[in-house]
Order: C-alpha cells, then structure tokens, then sequence
C-alpha cells in the first residue's frame, strides 16, 4: 500500500519537554538524525499537562523516534497515527468483494482491528 505522508503524535508531560529537546537542541536533533523524522514538541502548560510531539516521517522512522522520545520521559499518555493514502491504496483497501458501511473491504476491517488500529 502506498503511504503519501505519515505523522505520529505522541503525548509527554509538559515538564519534561526539556529532556526531549536537549541543551540547545542536541537531543531532538539526534533523534531526528538517527530516525530520519522530523519532530516538533508543542507545549502549552496553560491548556494541558501534556504537550504533543509530532513525528512525521515513514512509518519505521516515525515509530522508532516515538520509541527513542518514549525512552527519555517517564511516561506517554497516549499515541495517535495519521496517514494518508494515494489513490492507489485507497482502490487497493476497498477492492476484494464485500465492503462495510465504511466503505473498506471486509479483509480491510480485520487488518485494522488485528493490528489494534
């Protein structure tokens, strides 16, 4: 299937945005390096005792920067993924026989639900 854009959002406490960014900017730089992602860490202690990092990039890059952000805090809250499909993979996710009210084929569904998506 193909992906056109992949982002991962992973939440942090708010107090510990600093460990992930590093001084100067050397640790979020290293893990984008290594992984190949792009990372931007929105914190906004007003609204949340959370703050979202976002982690764009391919799929094994974007999980293995959500990994390494993950090995730095004492906890995450919660992780969301957002992909796109081309064209292509959209035909290819509805194509194969009976379809649900969602529009996606059967083998589709279970694939999600298997894989915990």
């Amino acid at each position: 299937m193909a992906v056109a854009g992949f982002k991962l959002t992973i939440w942090i406490p708010v107090e510990q945005v600093g460990i992930v960014i590093g001084r100067s900017g050397a640790t979020i730089s290293r893990i984008q390096t290594t992984t190949s992602s792009r990372l931007n860490v929105v914190p906004d202690p007003d609204v949340s005792a959370w703050a979202p990092v976002h982690v764009r990039g391919a799929p094994d890059g974007a999980f293995a920067a959500a990994r390494e952000v993950a090995k730095l805090v004492d906890e995450v809250d919660d992780a969301v993924a957002e992909f796109h499909l081309s064209a292509k993979g959209r035909d290819r996710l509805r194509e194969g026989g009976e379809q649900d009210s969602s529009g996606l084929s059967l083998d589709a569904r279970r694939l999600s639900a298997e894989c915990d998506v």
